[in-house]
């Protein structure tokens, strides 16, 4: 067996619950727009691109709102999620704290990546 000396975290989803996190900030945002929008749409979109659902919300929205509009929605919406993960509102997903501390007793090196909107961020 190989000598494993560390391992990569994806934060989004795995160390955090941030699908709770998305869907609040969108709903937000839909609610201060005015736009129709709730869970069973959000749901349909968890797990596909982003580009996959700014291009399925043009569709849906730019009818009925105006594609401007929309880019200001797919945006503030994005905004506002960055504002609630860095204010700490993304729940720690179960489990997480007991493996961290296990790997630290083990020695592993450990680094968290979050990638947002094709901007990577790393946390060592």
């Amino acid at each position: 067996m190989q000598n494993k000396q560390g391992i990569i975290f994806d934060m989004d989803g795995l160390m955090f619950d941030t699908e709770t996190l998305y869907y609040k900030a969108t709903q937000e945002v839909a609610d201060k727009m005015g736009f129709s929008y709730n869970f069973a749409t959000y749901e349909k979109y968890i797990g596909v691109s982003d580009e996959e659902v700014w291009q399925a919300y043009h569709e849906m929205y730019d009818p009925l709102y105006g594609q401007q509009a929309v880019n200001e929605f797919i945006n503030e919406s994005f905004e506002r999620a960055v504002e609630l993960f860095e204010a700490g509102a993304a729940d720690v997903k179960p489990g997480l704290k007991e493996l961290l501390h296990y790997l630290e007793e083990k020695r592993f090196s450990v680094v968290s990546l979050l990638v947002i909107n094709v901007k990577l961020l790393i946390f060592c």
